[in-house]
């Protein structure tokens, strides 16, 4: 008999009712009633008798009783009357209901017969017997051809493998029910009972739910009722959707020959399970079994929901325990549709792992769970003899499914390097096809795979065809990535770079792709697809759909015409011979994945595909689970969908609108369906095939495509336009020279434009911070710009300064002659002076630019972690001083300052000072709101934590971008700082080693106040135009010796310090140095009780020196007399001022006697100035009530000694103490601060007191 093709329609599948039919309540019995009526007939006669009697006793008369017995007759016979006539009326009644209930009972039986031959027929119909199952296939003596119910059941159906082994009895659907408590009737009993069971119906066994199944009795019979079981399973499931094997011994083998022919036997290919599944000898069932196992390995990563059956009869229990494979086949296959049925002769040799057993002989047969009871109900037994499966096994095999979009003979395996071979001819260096302009956008026939006879398969991209954009889909192992691969290499074969360009997007690794990255027609290949990558791959499609637009425009405006589209800009382009625009086809594999990740990824590319339509930008993407990733939006743009086999059929019918390719063979990798429109066909994809020792078809493509792209480039003289740079290094060395104050820094990634450029910090554009939390790469940005500039600069253009909060990398600075000093935050003193030493050079810078000249070498000021600044300057409510910075900041830049900072976070850094930075680099910073108070915008992503040097960078144009910043030197690793640390020390001295010599002048060194000042180094005191400047120190700023003033306006100093500060070593000094000016000069010394100044009252100049109560009396007598001297001038010395009040109250406070103590004089000397005599008082501090402290302490003229020890609030000679720049900090003996009236407080170091005592 001729093959035949079947087209398998719809299913049409009866139902029956499951209903509840309530049977009505048979009607009670008339009530009995009561026996008392003839009594109560009798009595009323019984009275009228006895009434009679006495009244013929009475009156000898019966007269007057017969009134009395005619009223009791007549009573009596209306309650007799009455009786009767409610007994026939209730009877009547009783007879009404019970026909009532006789005909709603009637209906009840009706309505039940109905529902049981409904669901009787339905039962029937649904599981045929084994003669309607032959009339079914075709395969009776009477049929020609198959009717359409062959092959109707789907795996989706709920009866799948379902099958029928005979007829018996079993619970109908329709129960009949009586409301409880209606009294018992055997009627109803009698259709309950009738009703409750269905008889001659089918019994089936769910061996698709139980997995296993052992068959057990006389051989004949187990025998038939296989044959029946496997009849049914080939007549009502297609060979797509279930496989049949038979595992048998040689003995048994002649039983099984015919179901060689069933269709069900035949596997696809031979690559995963054998071509027959009919196994008889020993070396043929353990290779059967080795593939069924393999097959059953690789299920269980899979989805079991549309897993092909398989449904393998083992024939002999016996074979299970020669071959162990089965045991586990039979163990752990019904979890993945692996189906076992073992015949034996007893059911007592059923193995154990079988989830039901049958038990059947010629005239009867039950079945039964495992744990459970053999039934009572037996079943008549469906049996088969060889010659009806034989025929029927014959007819089959005839038989052909159509599939969908398929004819017969579709190939099991196509090559694509033999669909290919004549466009790639060995003895031309460039593709045929690369050289032939297509007629519209795309050649319409590239090939991906064979159709039915071996026909090529073409991908046609052009609008009016297949489309421009598309999808893949395949469930692992189904063949994706071949197909993916197949239709990239078929495109680049058939097109060349001038009209393709590919842009590759693998959300994973990449391995899909890789392959494809070096070929001339890829223009990107973006993998490891993360947010930020995400958002930059957008960015540069964007950036590639803006370029295209911009070349339409271009070209039609140079050329006055109307171009709206890529079609029309080539059909001008081949008339001017303009340059290519090609198309450019984005492919993203792992789509799936990306959806989840990256979700406004997806959004924004479905919006970029939108526009770029016109502009020939088309998408192909690739996935596993379409129904979950495939929004209303995505599906409104695909034209063509490919669909490999698939996990589910929600997947199958998001791509083909029909649950087809969930049920593809698992065996045949690449068998898929395509479908454009309404037209979908089934294909074989092409392959690339692999070489064991050799480079594989694809590679071998590459290679000749890459050779023919040099040459086919060159010949046009034009090369594609990249779209995609390759993400920014995490380690990055750059050897871009930088020019003047031009820094090269980084590298500045900018998606938008397709393009990466050196990040370039222009120091004359303004000053620049940098931010970044722990680890992030500040130091290192800071010592790559000191650096640069080091390296384009000499010191004699250069001076910089550097305040270290790290103190690790910049601290390598200190030797590089560029670095006039390196100061860490917590030498305060020495950061206080820097800061005004600058302020002196920026106040010189100013006046020599207001008078022409030039400003000299540019000022860098270089300040690493500006809150560890900010901490130190700190006072005792915990604000922070930075205004030397600020004016610094402010100032300084007309005058050739420049200033660089760094920050951990935007809130170290005062709005003050914050506002002078006009460059500004965020490296990763802890929240990404703390990006929006550097840029006042916030990024969308988060830098990641293990790169450092990356941050952000506010382009003009473009908005914030991705800047890595370069290592210092071009070697060194940044992850290791001992080797970055060697690299950049290495750097410093190879500078050093060219500049120092060829400088001409190098930046001042900070001048610091030495710790020790020895007296011999003092210049000499001096008296000129009325004005006595005694040395006492020296100064830092501006480096120099410092005097003690005093002129006719400040006649007077005072003296104050803490408790052995120095104030004696001051005095001390001053009156030492005040030897050295005119001989006139005379000394009176007032020495405290602790005599510190005794060694003084040797020196010549000395006239008086006291130190008790008795001196000090004499003085206050003898001062008058000195103040009558107008030739000499005196100075007068007092130490101790605070404790001689104490020790000598009478002559230190105020007296009102006639005669002035001592006391009333000094102060009048202190309040009148116009003697030559000037008052220099040591004290520990001012007294309020104190005249002569007020007096001095108002004349702003003096010293106050270690002016970091007062508490706040503190007020002397003027000045608030503690000053910030002293608060809390470590001061060495001799350090204070000089007054001297309006002019700036000055930070001075004493000269020594051991070598005055020497």
């Amino acid at each position: 008999m001729p093959d035949s093709n079947f087209n398998r329609p719809p299913r049409l599948r009866p139902r029956w009712s499951v209903e509840t039919i309530d049977l009505p309540a048979p009607p009670p019995p008339p009530s009995p009633r009561p026996n008392t009526v003839w009594l109560q007939a009798l009595l009323p006669i019984i009275a009228a008798l006895l009434f009679g009697a006495t009244a013929l006793i009475g009156y000898g008369s019966w007269l007057a009783a017969v009134p009395a017995l005619v009223l009791a007759v007549l009573s009596g016979g209306v309650t007799l009357f009455h009786e009767h006539d409610t007994a026939r009326r209730q009877a009547q009644t009783y007879a009404e209901q019970q026909a009532v209930f006789v005909d709603r009972l009637t209906m009840a039986r009706s309505r039940l017969r109905r529902l049981h031959e409904e669901e009787r027929a339905a039962r029937r119909y649904l599981a045929p017997d084994p003669v309607e199952l032959l009339r079914i296939a075709g395969a009776d003596e009477r049929s020609r051809s198959p009717e359409p119910r062959l092959w109707e059941r789907r795996l989706s159906d709920d009866d799948a493998l379902e099958l029928r082994v005979g007829c018996g009895t079993l619970p109908a659907s329709a129960r009949a029910v009586v409301a409880s408590g209606a009294p018992a009737d055997r009627r109803i009993d009698q259709v309950i009972a009738e009703y409750a069971s269905l008889h001659q119906v089918p019994v089936y066994i769910p061996l698709l739910q139980l997995g296993s199944l052992g068959i057990a009795g006389p051989r004949p019979a187990v025998l038939g009722l296989a044959y029946a079981m496997l009849t049914q399973a080939a007549v009502l499931h297609a060979p797509t959707e279930l496989r049949i094997g038979v595992i048998a011994g040689l003995a048994t083998a002649a039983d099984w020959q015919w179901i060689a022919r069933l269709p069900h036997c035949q596997a696809p290919d031979a690559t995963s399970v054998a071509r027959s599944l009919i196994a008889t000898e020993p070396q043929a069932t353990e290779s059967l079994l080795t593939c069924l196992l393999d097959e059953l390995s690789r299920r269980r990563e899979l989805p079991t929901n549309h897993q092909v059956p398989f449904l393998i009869v083992v024939d002999s229990a016996t074979l299970i325990t020669t071959h162990t494979a089965l045991g586990q086949l039979l163990r752990d296959g019904g979890a993945h549709r692996f189906i076992v049925v073992v015949l034996t002769d007893d059911w007592s040799h059923i193995p154990e792992h079988c989830a039901a057993m049958v038990e059947v002989d010629q005239r009867m047969g039950r079945w039964t769970r495992a744990g459970e009871a053999w039934p009572v109900t037996p079943f008549q037994p469906d049996l088969l003899d060889r010659r009806e499966v034989e025929r029927l096994a014959a007819r089959l095999a005839t038989v052909r499914l159509n599939e969908i979009g398929a004819g017969h003979h579709l190939p099991r395996q196509v090559r694509l390097l033999d669909l290919l071979s004549a466009l790639l001819p060995d003895d031309q260096p460039v593709p045929v096809r690369w050289q032939q302009q297509p007629a519209m956008s795309w050649h319409d026939d590239v090939p991906i795979g064979a159709l039915s006879e071996g026909k090529p398969c073409y991908l046609n991209l052009n609008e009016q065809q297949h489309g421009p954009h598309g999808i893949i889909a395949g469930a692992t192992g189904a063949g994706k990535s071949v197909l993916l691969q197949t239709i990239i290499t078929a495109l680049a074969v058939t097109h060349g770079p001038d009209r393709l360009n590919l842009l590759l997007i693998d959300f994973k690794g990449g391995a899909a792709l890789a392959p494809f990255a070096a070929w001339p027609h890829t223009t990107g290949f973006v993998t490891d697809l993360d947010g930020r990558l995400a958002a930059r791959a957008i960015a540069a499609i964007s950036s590639e759909l803006r370029r295209r637009k911009a070349v339409l425009r271009t070209v039609a405006e140079r050329y006055g015409v109307h171009i709206e589209n890529i079609a029309d800009y080539r059909d001008l382009a081949n008339r001017q011979r303009l340059e290519p625009l090609p198309n450019l086809l984005i492919v993203l594999d792992e789509f799936d994945e990306m959806a989840r990740s990256c979700p406004d990824f997806v959004s924004a590319l479905v919006r970029v595909v939108k526009q770029g339509r016109s502009l020939g930008v088309h998408l192909l993407i690739a996935t596993q689970q379409p129904a979950r990733v495939v929004s209303d939006e995505i599906r409104s743009q695909l034209s063509y969908f490919i669909a490999l086999r698939l996990g589910s059929s929600d997947d199958s019918r998001e791509m083909l609108q029909r649950p087809d390719a969930a049920f593809l063979p698992s065996q045949l990798p690449g068998r898929a369906y395509m479908r454009s429109g309404s037209d979908v066909r089934l294909l074989q994809v092409a392959r690339l095939s692999g070489q064991a020792n050799g480079p594989g078809d694809l590679e071998l493509i590459g290679q000749r495509l890459i050779h023919a792209g040099r040459a086919y480039l060159d010949q046009l003289n034009w090369q594609p336009t990249p779209i995609w740079q390759p993400p920014l290094p995490s380690r990055l060395t750059l050897d871009v020279p930088s020019s003047d104050l031009h820094t090269v820094i980084g590298l500045l990634d900018i998606p938008q434009q397709s393009r990466q450029a050196p990040l370039v910090i222009d120091l004359r554009a303004g000053h620049v911070a940098v931010f970044g939390g722990p680890a992030s790469g500040k130091s290192t940005t800071l010592a790559r710009i000191v650096l640069e500039l080091a390296r384009c600069l000499s010191p004699d253009n250069l001076w910089c300064y550097i305040i270290d909060g790290d103190g690790r990398l910049l601290s390598l600075f200190t030797d590089l002659p560029h670095v006039g000093a390196l100061v860490r935050p917590f030498e305060r003193e020495a950061m206080v002076s820097l800061f005004r030493q600058l302020e002196h050079q920026v106040r010189e810078r100013r006046a020599r630019i207001a008078a022409g000249q030039s400003p000299g070498p540019a000022l860098l000021l270089v300040v690493d972690r500006l809150a560890a600044v900010r901490d130190e300057l700190r006072d005792a409510a915990g604000e922070s001083d930075l205004s030397d910075l600020v004016r610094l900041a402010r100032n300084g830049r007309d005058a050739g300052f420049h200033l660089v900072v760094s920050a951990d976070r935007p809130a170290d850094i005062p709005y003050r000072l914050a506002a002078q930075f006009t460059q500004r680099l965020a490296l990763r910073l802890p929240d990404l709101n703390d990006y929006a108070d550097v840029f006042g915008l916030r990024p969308a992503i988060q830098l990641p934590p293990h790169l450092p040097g990356r941050g952000y960078w506010l382009h003009p144009d473009e908005g914030l971008l991705e800047v890595q910043v370069a290592l210092p030197v071009g070697s060194g690793d940044s992850s290791d700082s001992r080797e970055l640390a060697l690299a950049v020390r290495t750097q410093i001295a190879a500078l050093t080693a060219t500049t120092r010599n060829t400088a001409t002048t190098l930046p001042p060194p900070l001048a610091l106040l030495p710790e020790q000042l020895p007296f011999a180094q003092l210049p000499p005191s001096s008296y000129r135009d009325t004005t006595l400047r005694l040395s006492c120190g020296w100064a830092a700023e501006p480096p120099g010796p410092v005097y003690i003033c005093l002129t006719p306006e400040a006649p007077h100093a005072l003296i104050v310090g803490p408790r052995r500060s120095g104030k004696s070593t001051a005095l001390w000094i001053i009156v030492r140095s005040a030897q050295t000016v005119e001989p006139s000069l005379r000394f009176v010394i007032i020495d405290g009780p602790r005599r510190s100044l005794h060694h003084l009252q040797t020196l010549p100049q000395t006239v008086r020196y006291v130190a008790d109560e008795e001196g000090i009396a004499t003085l206050s007598a003898e001062l008058s007399g000195l103040r009558r001297n107008p030739t000499a001038r005196h100075l007068v010395i007092i130490d101790d001022y605070h404790l001689c009040r104490e020790r000598w109250r009478d002559h230190f406070t105020q007296s009102y006697s006639a005669t002035p103590n001592l006391f009333q004089q000094l102060v009048e000397l202190a309040q009148t100035g116009n003697e030559p005599f000037h008052l220099i008082v040591a004290a520990g501090i001012t007294y309020a009530d104190d005249p002569l402290l007020r007096a001095l302490d108002s004349s702003r003229n003096g010293l106050v000694i270690w002016p970091g020890r007062y508490e706040s609030g503190t007020r002397l000679l003027g000045l608030n103490l503690p000053l910030p720049e002293q608060r809390t900090s470590e001061q060495p003996p001799g350090r204070a601060i000089l007054i001297s009236g309006d002019e700036e407080p000055v930070l001075i170091q004493l000269a020594g007191g051991d070598h005055i005592k020497s």
